[in-house]
């Protein structure tokens, strides 16, 4: 009976036994590379499935022409295909993130008073 890496039971004491070490150390070696490689196979196919995302973002800093940021501009984020836009404010740096984006081709348009 095959039991582990050991290739049988002893009938008298019902313990394993190693009547092959040399082949006993042989199979315990293949048995860590297959698990080894059950593993990898499987951190592998996780990983892939991880890189599928189904939206996106947009982050961007407002300037103006002379590299100025620009706080408080209002920044309008279109998607081409359907007209959704969404729209929000740079913060005190001129930072803006919009989250949570379909997939697709956008337009960012950034607008404030005064320029």
């Amino acid at each position: 009976m095959y039991i582990g890496c050991f290739h049988r039971l002893d009938p008298v004491t019902g313990g394993r036994t190693m009547s092959h070490p040399i082949r006993n150390e042989r199979c315990c070696l293949r048995t860590v590379y297959t698990f080894g490689l059950l593993f990898l196979l499987v951190l592998a196919c996780g990983l892939r499935l991880a890189g599928q995302v189904e939206s996106g973002k947009v982050v961007g800093t407002v300037r103006d022409s002379t590299g100025a940021v620009l706080a408080g501009a209002k920044v309008t984020v279109t998607n081409v295909e359907t007209n959704v836009a969404r729209s929000l404010i740079s913060n005190n740096s001129g930072d803006y993130v919009v989250t949570e984006l379909q997939p697709g081709t956008y337009t960012v348009t950034a607008e404030l008073e005064g320029f």
